[in-house]
């Protein structure tokens, strides 16, 4: 039997429809206005302190910078955010520098030391190859200014200049000083490549440092060149690269996706999702793709691996990668400086988010450990049957260049000294077994060399083996 349905008066259903209507009307204005009075009184809170601050505050700290730069820095540094952040209009101008990798200089990455700075890689077509200057080159003066204890950016302001001056540099190269003049000139760091022919196979090699304004016209230029010259296959290595420009990367993955293709997402912080797909009716095609990657690949690097992994079937090999999964967007403020925070996070092609976990490896093996190492010059000759970094920093040296310590703990075995050995005859120096300075200054040479080469390289290695 159907049931009997109870009819409503049309009076009952005006009056029940005029009340949610108030209702809603009378609940929407509540929570409006505690909405505006939370924010006035955010506002007004603001306001009190920056009144405080700037009326009343007796400054002592002797700063060059201003009041209002320190205030705004501080503000943003309390959200949390170490991807969020203010800055002034010098600093930038020298983010951008960084992001988009051209400036006047020489042509060199290095890592600071106490000393100065170690050259660990020479780009092609440089005036710093040009100048002789090599990997494993401890840069103790720039233009006869020494470089002990000063900052990575304190160096780095000391070799770059003007395109068309000249600079000079003390170096200690195997513990040798000697002197190189180097002419800088305008460059481009964000990408190089090459063809390279390893055991029958052709293989186009893109090393991406960062995500610039001109690395995809750079990125075509390089696929270009490997279709010319019948390319099959090709990696791409993102080792070191923090990022930069997420529509750099759009724009490079659009070079080898068909269109419509999902690229990657964004989601905001209302929870919008919004997918990014390719709009170019061109792409490149390759047989075999590998991307290098390690702990240091971020942000726009992830993008591109994961994107690749997941649409065209790419194999990635090295180390988990940073986990930056999140955008960044810059807002110039009044004062000309910049604010640069997040808005949204980014997805994969699928939807997954790999903020603060990061992507692991189809072929997982780990990098040359060169930022891990103890690399400052040795205090103190040690010898056998010692235990610190400094021998274990050694150890993974002497084991890089194949001297067989037998062990890489720290503790300086007899496996350990008899490979010392080894390296200080080839290197002509006397064959103590004791680690001194001027092993170190001959090892440390020879090892960034090695690295900055490629000639040891695990993960590049693995690559190449894996080519078909």
């Amino acid at each position: 039997m159907a049931s009997k349905k109870r009819r409503i008066k049309p009076l009952f259903v005006l009056l029940v429809g005029i009340l949610c209507f108030a209702l809603g009307i009378g609940g929407g204005y509540v929570l409006f206005h505690k909405e505006t009075e939370k924010s006035s009184l955010n506002n007004r809170t603001l306001l009190q302190l920056y009144n405080a601050m700037n009326n009343q505050f007796y400054d002592t700290t002797n700063e060059n910078t201003s009041l209002l730069e320190r205030l705004s820095k501080g503000l943003v540094l309390g959200a949390g955010d170490p991807h969020t952040s203010y800055m002034t209009k010098s600093e930038f101008d020298s983010f951008q520098d960084t992001v988009d990798g051209d400036y006047d200089g020489i042509g060199i990455d290095y890592l600071t030391t106490k000393e100065g700075a170690i050259v660990t890689t020479v780009y092609p077509d440089t005036p710093a190859l040009k100048g002789k200057v090599q990997p494993g080159d401890l840069i103790i003066e720039v233009a006869g200014i020494s470089m002990n204890n000063k900052s990575s950016s304190e160096i780095g302001k000391a070799i770059r200049g003007e395109k068309g001056t000249a600079v000079s540099l003390t170096v200690l190269r195997g513990g040798k000083r000697m002197v190189l003049h180097v002419e800088r000139s305008s460059l481009d760091s964000s990408l190089n490549y090459g063809i390279k022919d390893i055991n029958g196979h052709r293989c186009g090699y893109v090393d991406i440092n960062t995500f610039g304004t001109a690395t995809s016209s750079l990125f075509e230029k390089a696929l270009a060149s490997f279709k010319k010259n019948n390319v099959k296959s090709l990696i791409i290595d993102l080792r070191d690269n923090g990022g930069g420009y997420v529509d750099a990367a759009e724009e490079c993955l659009a070079l080898l996706n068909k269109k419509d293709t999902v690229l990657y997402m964004t989601k905001t912080k209302n929870g919008k999702v919004t997918k990014v797909k390719d709009a170019t009716d061109d792409h490149y095609q390759f047989e075999q793709g590998l991307i290098l990657v390690n702990n240091m690949s971020a942000s726009a690097s992830e993008i591109m691996a994961s994107s690749l992994k997941k649409n065209n079937n790419y194999t990635i090999v090295g180390e988990k990668t940073y986990g930056k999964g999140t955008v960044q967007v810059e807002m110039p403020l009044a004062n000309g400086g910049v604010l640069k925070y997040t808005y949204a996070k980014w997805l994969t092609p699928d939807g997954t988010s790999i903020n603060k976990v990061g992507i692991v490896p189809n072929v997982v093996i780990s990098d040359a450990p060169l930022a891990k190492l103890q690399l400052e010059k040795v205090p103190a000759t040690y010898h056998f049957d010692q235990l610190n970094d400094y021998i274990k920093t050694m150890e993974v040296m002497l084991d890089a260049l194949g001297y067989k310590p037998g062990r890489t703990d720290g503790y300086f075995s007899k496996d350990a000294q008899n490979a010392l050995k080894a390296f200080q005859k080839k290197e002509h120096l006397k064959e103590s077994g004791n680690y001194d300075q001027e092993s170190y200054y001959h090892l440390l040479s020879a090892y960034v060399y090695a690295v900055g080469t490629k000639s040891y390289d695990p993960i590049y290695s693995k690559a190449l083996s894996m080519l078909k």
